[in-house]
């Protein structure tokens, strides 16, 4: 992605320094020497390996990290460049979560302020509820209908003010506490419209992934196989009598029991991993499939 395609200026300043680290750049500095290193440098997605864009995608904070193709992590990384908050820094995203609930509750309580101010609701209740809605709030019961109906708006009023003098003045600790953080001032309405909007649209391409129909691990034809009647158990007693390489799905087990040949991509990780141990090359629990298969390929070369 190019430098013209990213507005620097408007990112949090712990995006600034992820996006310098994933550029294998220094993050030190202040937030102008940040902006100024990124503008300077670029990163290509598509130079960069699958494993290296899912462990980007896993520290950004984005879900099924490990889902989709090449081009679909890349649409997923650059869509989140453009957002200007850092969704991988849980700090940030705590004090965002709470200068959001609290400017909602502001919002909600401003309302209800509005509506007190002209309230007739207890005008509609008899005596007797009026009385029961005093002495719940603890309230002086003397005086008329609608003196008390008074003292009732009169309450209402001043537990709502009460509560938002309360909220404000927390929603006033946490705003300059994230803005020092970020580095610039926010307008959270704005900020939590845009962060939906990216969300909405990262979820739409993962869950395009989700509902694209899974390739199959072995894609031989198997239904016309003298084997195809067989059970899984029953075809994998007869492959590993008659010496099958590893194990595999049925289609693998048929292909090689019906031709002979069989491709290291047919077979399960498990018999991948026992394929490297037996010829001492070097593997791990945690290395994929496309690692071993290229593993095993290149020692195929080397011995012949």
């Amino acid at each position: 992605m190019s430098n013209e395609q990213i507005e620097y200026h408007t990112k949090d300043n712990s995006k600034l320094r992820r996006l310098l680290r994933e550029r294998d750049m220094s993050d030190h500095g202040d937030r102008k020497e940040l902006i100024a290193r990124l503008e300077r440098s670029t990163i290509d997605y598509n130079n960069l390996s699958v494993e290296q864009m899912n462990q980007m995608l896993k520290d950004r904070g984005l879900r099924m990290s490990q889902m989709g193709t090449k081009e679909t992590k890349i649409a997923r990384l650059r869509l989140n460049d453009k957002e200007d908050r850092d969704t991988g820094c849980i700090e940030d995203g705590g004090l965002y979560a709470q200068l959001s609930v609290y400017e909602r509750v502001i919002g909600d309580l401003l309302e209800k302020q509005r509506i007190a101010m002209n309230d007739m609701t207890y005008s509609n209740l008899q005596p007797a509820r009026i009385l029961a809605l005093i002495r719940k709030r603890y309230l002086s019961e003397t005086g008329s209908t609608k003196v008390l109906i008074k003292r009732l708006q009169n309450y209402d009023r001043k537990t709502i003010a009460k509560d938002l003098k309360k909220i404000k003045n927390l929603h006033d600790s946490v705003k300059p506490k994230l803005e020092s953080r970020l580095g610039h001032p926010i307008n959270t309405a704005i900020e939590v419209l845009d962060h939906m909007s990216t969300s909405a649209e990262d979820y739409a391409l993962v869950e395009e992934v989700r509902q694209r129909p899974s390739k199959p691990m072995c894609s031989y034809n198997w239904r016309d196989s003298h084997w195809a009647d067989r059970t899984y158990q029953q075809l994998t007693e007869i492959c590993t009598r008659r010496g099958m390489p590893g194990h595999g799905p049925k289609a693998a087990m048929l292909k090689w029991l019906d031709t002979g040949e069989l491709d290291y991509e047919d077979l399960f990780i498990t018999s991948l991993e026992s394929l490297c141990k037996e010829r001492g090359l070097p593997c791990k629990s945690t290395s994929k499939k496309d690692d071993l298969v290229k593993l095993l390929r290149e020692n195929d070369e080397m011995e012949v």
